[in-house]
């Protein structure tokens, strides 16, 4: 009876000691489950690292070879010369998304071009081939872009701040501190980032204590700017869901 699919087979559905020399065991899993063992851990693990499914012992490539299917001891045998190739320190990978080719390069040029698809890269800066550049103007060029996005996200962490609910990233230019985020219609303060439906609904104290447009509860003002906040709101082009979620009706 296999261990794994637990049906009772033939001896010969079963590894024989020539097929798993390695071991001392006896083999209890079928062919069919052991090919499926193999597939998983080809898939998941370092091609070196590959198991037995009855013991931790490793297996050898001749016995995967013996009880893997073609598919899977192709790609084991990939991963193998992959990582063979890869021990040389002149052994290089094609850039392209699309390839997973690589090969030896010895040559006294910076461009690499790949001997399967053709995809060429730059093996001094490596980043894709920077044609009618030289390294020295390619990375003279992308240093200044480099300076420029810097510059320009340092700009943005200065004159934006992320929507309490999607995160997404919002100026202010001009106006009041009552903020509607366009990405997801959230509503909230931008000197605090409260949201601002409690706020208009029962007043200025709902506020972060720290923001300058918090008032304390019981304030005599309190129910004005309570209904100046909600004709803001409905300012923003939100008349039936701000009377529905401050006043619980709608029109009709």
């Amino acid at each position: 009876m296999c261990e794994v699919c637990g049906e009772d087979k033939c001896i010969n559905s079963f590894p024989n000691a020539t097929q798993v020399s390695s071991h001392d065991h006896e083999h209890d899993v079928c062919h069919e489950c052991f090919a499926m063992h193999l597939d998983v851990e080809v898939d998941s693990k370092m091609w070196d690292q590959i198991s037995c499914p009855q013991c931790p012992s490793l297996l050898q490539q001749h016995e995967i070879q013996n009880l893997a299917t073609p598919e899977c001891f192709a790609k084991y045998a990939r991963f193998a010369r992959r990582a063979a190739l890869s021990s040389n320190p002149d052994y290089r990978y094609c850039f392209s998304t699309s390839c997973e080719s690589g090969q030896v390069y010895e040559g006294q040029e910076p461009v690499f071009s790949c001997q399967e698809c053709g995809h060429r890269h730059c093996t001094v800066c490596e980043v894709d081939w920077h044609k009618d550049e030289t390294c020295e103007q390619y990375q003279a060029r992308n240093q200044v872009q480099k300076g420029y996005e810097a510059e320009s996200e340092a700009t943005l962490q200065a004159t934006s701040k992320p929507c309490p609910n999607c995160q997404a990233r919002i100026v202010k230019s001009d106006g009041c501190d009552h903020m509607l985020c366009s990405q997801c219609q959230h509503q909230f303060c931008w000197a605090c980032l409260a949201d601002f439906i409690p706020i208009a609904r029962h007043g200025l104290h709902n506020h972060h204590p720290d923001c300058p447009n918090h008032r304390p509860a019981g304030d005599i003002n309190e129910d004005m700017i309570a209904h100046a906040n909600a004709m803001l709101l409905m300012a923003n082009g939100r008349f039936q869901e701000m009377l529905e979620e401050i006043f619980g009706f709608r029109l009709q």
